[in-house]
């Protein structure tokens, strides 16, 4: 049987996506703080962060550092010391980098920049961590209708719509301080 070359683009650009620089190698290689997934994506050019140009948007700086200091929770880092500083090395580029966010009370003020389709991350303020949650823009009506998340949901075992706002949305999700904007 022939390849599929659709499989074979598929899984080019799920690498692209997944990997740092999309260049695949060991468990440290991945892209495992949604920021950096964001940063790395749009220096090969896959998407556009949108964040800096909403109104209201802030820029902090904040310590990465949740999985280094964490290796238990990781099955591939409670076993490997060199992977954990792999990934500390990581984190302190990470650290190094201001985050820009909207704040929570900022968000509805930016519906109309939304657009359907953009990736939306939650920040949080849980300590060592940038993203909590990702989603993307469900925006079905835009004359009668605010901006929506389809989104994959933990409580409710399924993908799903968020029955309201993203501002709402935010504004009630435990430790989420706003949101990062990404357009493919």
């Amino acid at each position: 049987k022939a390849p599929d070359r659709n499989d074979s683009l598929l899984r080019q650009k799920v690498q692209a996506l997944r990997y740092r620089n999309g260049q695949r190698g060991n468990y440290a290689s991945r892209k495992h703080y949604f920021s950096e997934w964001i940063s790395d994506n749009v220096a090969q050019g896959l998407m556009t962060d949108v964040t800096e140009s909403c109104a209201g948007a802030v820029h902090v700086k904040k310590k990465i550092n949740f999985m280094s200091t964490h290796p238990q929770s990781y099955t591939q880092l409670s076993a490997s010391s060199e992977l954990v500083e792999q990934i500390r090395k990581v984190e302190e580029r990470l650290s190094a980098s201001d985050m820009c966010y909207v704040p929570c009370d900022r968000i509805a003020d930016n519906f109309q920049n939304l657009k359907a389709g953009d990736i939306i991350a939650f920040v949080t303020s849980i300590h060592g961590l940038d993203i909590q949650h990702v989603g993307m823009v469900w925006w079905p009506d835009t004359k009668t209708g605010s901006p929506r998340l389809l989104h994959a949901s933990s409580a409710k075992g399924r993908v799903m719509i968020s029955p309201n706002s993203i501002a709402d949305y935010a504004s009630k999700a435990k430790n989420c301080v706003g949101i990062k904007v990404v357009r493919l």
